[in-house]
């Protein structure tokens, strides 16, 4: 039992590890927010009867690198995720509760 308990710890560990990154990656992704805001808000297109469609193109193409530098860094990280953690299950039966570590069907 102790094994269990001292094994959950360690992948409970690196959930929280992953969880902190993450959050920092999506801080990132807030931040840029207001970023791609403060672009689309330098176009005046109000002062232009007309507004061509190169310009219109260029800004969807500016925001679009601006979306995709920003969250790059989200889809490397979740990429490099493993899939084949440890995970922990909880069973119940007959009101007793027991805990076990499952691998991935690859151990």
């Amino acid at each position: 039992m102790a094994e269990i308990k001292s094994t959950m710890a360690i992948e409970v560990e690196k959930t929280d590890k992953t969880y902190t990154v993450l959050h920092g990656k999506a801080d990132v992704v807030a931040n840029a927010i207001p970023n791609i805001k403060e672009s689309i808000l330098k176009v005046d297109l109000s002062s232009q009867p007309i507004v061509p469609q190169e310009s219109i193109f260029q800004l969807i193409t500016k925001i679009e690198r601006n979306i995709k530098t920003k969250l790059a860094t989200i889809l490397e990280l979740v990429l490099h995720l493993p899939t084949n953690a440890l995970h922990a299950v909880q069973v119940s039966q007959a009101g007793d509760k027991a805990y076990a570590v499952v691998g991935s069907s690859k151990d």
